[in-house]
């Protein structure tokens, strides 16, 4: 897309010492865009308030997501937010995003070019659209409960109905015998037509560090 796009500056936080983010940092010196594509490497959340305040739009085309807080964060701001239609960021971003097909480098640069036209050129429909969002996500953030507790303690003992419960990549943390009676206890606890969401990792290919670091890092937060 940046080499369509030759008025923009590409700003992407993140570890830069990753594999993929070699690759990166390779394409962007082979393409010669190291003057508009700036790798900060990981930032502050105060760095990622003035970048999400501050910026033009906000762009994830991800290929794999576990739930897409970013674009969540970004749409708090009234920005435009660009996501791939892949796994959940279509249920994240839901009518209040612009979605790409697919991934070719021209098609994205006329979506994108022609997307912020109509945002624009509509800015007020779609503020007013992106304040109806916060304020549902206001509600939902309220309702919301995060325990950092011996989680079959809190689900045996607990007397709440729950719309959604989500567990992420740290039922990798969890012996196989005992993940049914976990699921089976969650399922207990959600409303009659609540869901339960589950986020698994492939071992193999990720690039997230090994469970062991994982759980170190949880357990000194």
């Amino acid at each position: 897309m940046m080499n369509f796009l030759k008025d923009i500056n590409l700003i992407i936080s993140g570890d830069n010492n990753t594999p993929y983010g070699k690759k990166i940092k390779n394409y962007i010196n082979q393409n010669k865009l190291s003057d508009r594509i700036i790798l900060t490497g990981k930032i502050s959340e105060i760095d990622k308030i003035f970048f999400y305040k501050n910026c033009y739009a906000f762009l994830f085309p991800s290929l794999r997501e576990g739930f897409g807080i970013p674009p969540i964060e970004a749409m708090t701001f009234g920005k435009p937010v660009f996501l791939s239609n892949l796994t959940s960021l279509p249920e994240v971003g839901g009518s209040y995003a612009f979605y790409w097909q697919n991934f070719d480098p021209e098609y994205m640069t006329n979506f994108f070019q022609e997307s912020m036209t109509n945002f624009f050129s509509n800015k007020l429909f779609f503020e007013k659209k992106l304040k109806t969002f916060y304020t549902r996500l206001s509600i939902i953030i309220k309702s919301i409960i995060f325990k950092k507790i011996d989680t079959f303690k809190f689900l045996i003992n607990n007397k709440r109905k729950f719309d959604l419960i989500i567990i992420k990549q740290t039922i990798h943390f969890f012996p196989l015998k005992d993940i049914p009676r976990l699921i089976k206890y969650c399922k207990n606890a959600l409303n009659d037509d609540g869901k339960l969401m589950i986020f698994s990792i492939n071992e193999k290919r990720t690039q997230i560090p090994t469970f062991s670091k994982m759980k170190k890092k949880l357990n000194h937060s």
